[in-house]
């Protein structure tokens, strides 16, 4: 694991900016008025999910949403030992996979979550059959 400039990410990962606009958006039009910073984050998570779902599919083949995985496979929301990616974009024609934390709050992504939807979207490159994967795991940020 390592780190790269956005420009490197924006190279690896095409739909990065498109990503961010939905954020920023869907952020921005998400009422704040009587919700708790959580609750609003994860109204924020729930419409960036119904809005990729709404562009590319319920279990698109490319780019899924708040996708619930377990070694790379795709498994029941909630259930013990998964992981739950909010973004995971399979770069058609390449080896690479992008996985995206939004993050709503103060906190960053931390090395351990980091480490983990590195492992799981490894896996699920494996799983949808590429070899050797490049995984790339960046946090889109939209704090309240």
């Amino acid at each position: 694991m390592g780190t790269l400039t956005q420009e490197r990410v924006n190279e690896f990962c095409p739909k990065t900016a498109e990503f961010e606009d939905m954020l920023r958006q869907i952020a921005d039009e998400t009422p704040r008025d009587g919700r708790s910073p959580q609750q609003w984050g994860m109204d924020v998570h729930r419409g960036v999910e119904q809005e990729i779902k709404r562009a590319y599919g319920p279990r698109g083949r490319l780019v899924r949403a708040e996708n619930s995985l377990r070694n790379g496979r795709d498994a029941t929301r909630g259930e013990i030992g998964t992981s739950r990616l909010d973004i995971l974009h399979r770069v058609e024609g390449t080896d690479t996979v992008c996985a995206y934390d939004i993050k709503t709050g103060q906190a960053g992504l931390n090395t351990a979550q980091a480490a983990r939807i590195y492992q799981e979207a490894l896996q699920f490159g494996i799983e949808v059959g590429i070899a050797h994967p490049r995984v790339l795991v960046t946090e889109q940020r939209q704090a309240p």
